[in-house]
């Protein structure tokens, strides 16, 4: 599947350092933030870290308020030659696997709603050795499938960047009195007038 065409890609000045620290902390492969949904930016809705191990698969250290709140997943991969890939895509599922013996140690698993566009950190065939404290996703660290320490700031470069990638929003009514014009300003043609204001509420 191939990644979507983003032709607007402005991070502020004072976001360049947080852009670069997200492509070395995470070479090759995406950030993964398990977000709040609808909790504000990508840095005010993160919740945990996670890792995509298949296309449609993210595993992330388990917490109770995976279920407790409903969440979304926010994966980005920034480059130094095209614009930052910033995908948000829904969660269909959520399982807790653990060990007998050892619940503290849980992973949580989140089956995507679709497949991402980016690449999975890991493959099926990565088999992490566990330790006796049944730590899942410090085995999971360990064998470097997520980064040992998460850089918190990368968030607030890519809350920048969707911020920028943000839609405008405008009025336009048009006088009933030349009513083709109407049509000439939905498909952005030049006989576009007759703009009367919008009525205050």
């Amino acid at each position: 599947m191939s990644a979507p065409t983003v032709t607007h890609d402005a991070v502020g000045d004072d976001h360049g350092t947080s852009r670069r620290d997200l492509s070395v902390t995470y070479p090759g492969r995406p950030m993964v933030s398990v977000q709040r949904r609808g909790a504000g930016d990508a840095a005010q809705a993160h919740l945990v870290w996670g890792a995509l191990v298949d296309p449609d698969v993210v595993v992330a250290p388990w917490s109770a308020e995976l279920t407790a709140v409903g969440v979304e997943v926010l994966l980005a991969s920034a480059y130094t030659d095209r614009p930052m890939e910033i995908e948000r895509i829904g969660v269909t599922g959520i399982e807790r696997h653990g060990l007998a013996g050892a619940p503290d140690g849980a992973m949580a698993v989140l089956r995507l709603s679709h497949a991402s566009n980016h690449p999975p950190s890991v493959t099926a065939a990565a088999r992490p050795t566990l330790g006796r404290d049944g730590d899942l996703w410090g085995a999971l660290r360990s064998a470097g499938v997520v980064p040992a320490d998460p850089v918190r700031a990368v968030l607030d470069a890519v809350a920048a960047e969707e911020g920028s990638r943000l839609g405008t929003f405008s009025d336009h009514l048009t006088d009933p009195n030349q009513v083709e014009d109407f049509w000439c300003c939905i498909f952005h043609l030049s006989c576009c007038g007759a703009v009367v204001p919008w009525p205050q509420e």
